[in-house]
């Protein structure tokens, strides 16, 4: 599937739980330089009374549909880290968005679906296998970047950072691991 494609289905998926602001610009906070993440959103009232905390998450959408899967899901990665590290200003018919900076920032597909699952030697000679996004999932998840993951009738959603899950659309609601994907990471604490 395209990117067009993904966008699509992403926001279907996300309008009724969400507020959906599509293509925000905003800057780099390191550099000043100019970003544009596709989407911006924030939980709707029926989210914030099951749990879901009132902050602005941002969305970054790419395909794994490409010549080089791997290469993309790097790339991805890559932005939606300093996406977590920008400010983002949308003038809007009912809502402005000023200098906001999502909370964190979900990738879409979820990162492992741009990486491989390679079969490997265990311990005791037994072949299991595993998704090479493993490391990396740990890695973006300190840098405030989590995954969104759709199941596949494309109806419920949920939001995790490296394997945990920080909420789910359906009655299970949020996740008991208090501060999962908000905690923001300086240097080695």
């Amino acid at each position: 599937m395209n990117e067009i494609t993904l966008k699509k289905i992403l926001h279907r998926a996300l309008n009724n739980d969400f507020v959906v602001r599509p293509d925000v610009k905003g800057r780099f906070l390191v550099d000043n330089s100019p970003v544009e993440i596709d989407f911006l959103i924030y939980p709707r009232d029926h989210l914030i009374n099951n749990g879901f905390e009132k902050f602005w998450i941002g969305v970054e959408v790419k395909s794994p549909d490409v010549k080089e899967p791997v290469k993309q899901g790097l790339k991805v990665a890559w932005q939606a880290i300093t996406y977590a590290q920008s400010a983002f200003t949308d003038i809007g018919n009912l809502l402005t968005i000023e200098n906001i900076r999502p909370s964190f920032v979900l990738i879409y597909p979820p990162i492992w679906e741009f990486f491989p699952k390679i079969k490997a030697v265990g311990p005791r000679n037994n072949y299991y296998e595993y998704n090479q996004s493993y490391l990396l999932n740990s890695l973006i998840q300190k840098g405030n970047v989590g995954n969104m993951v759709l199941d596949k009738d494309l109806q419920n959603w949920e939001i995790e950072f490296s394997g945990s899950q920080y909420y789910y659309s359906t009655k299970n609601g949020r996740s008991k691991i208090i501060n999962l994907g908000t905690k923001k990471h300086v240097g080695c604490r």
